[in-house]
């Protein structure tokens, strides 16, 4: 499976680069131009050294440089600078916000007299009872 998806990713890369003369794309470090050439027992051969023997590119920044473009300290110090995170962490932890004496004042809809309590069965396929209340 490996050496198909292998083969048919060369044979894409191939065809990408060979639509045009001025129009070579590349998916490797530096783009050959000319191709080399020599002659065999057989006919006369292309061969793009890039497709055959890749270069490796350099990768250009850590992660940590191209997704957090803030950051102090060390390339390798793991730690990522969050200026919000800091003034939390220098806070302290927020104090517990004190409890409503009267937690219904502001919801209407929690208000009113209860005339009649009701058991209604659902319809199909629920079947667990719902308890209601007339207001």
């Amino acid at each position: 499976m490996n050496a198909a998806r292998s083969i048919c990713t060369l044979l894409s890369r191939l065809s990408i680069r060979c639509h045009g003369q001025h129009r070579n794309v590349s998916y490797f470090s530096r783009p050959s131009a000319t191709p080399t050439t020599w002659s065999s027992t057989g006919p006369r051969q292309v061969v793009f050294p890039t497709l055959l023997s890749p270069q490796p590119t350099p990768v250009a920044h850590a992660v940590r440089f191209r997704y957090f473009p803030r950051v102090k300290g060390d390339r390798h110090d793991g730690l990522i600078y969050d200026p919000v995170l800091e003034r939390y962490h220098a806070a302290g932890r927020p104090r517990p916000r004190p409890k409503k004496r009267h937690p219904i004042d502001s919801k209407p809809f929690m208000k009113g007299v209860v005339i009649k309590t009701l058991i209604k069965k659902p319809k199909k396929p629920n079947s667990a009872n719902r308890k209601c209340v007339l207001v």
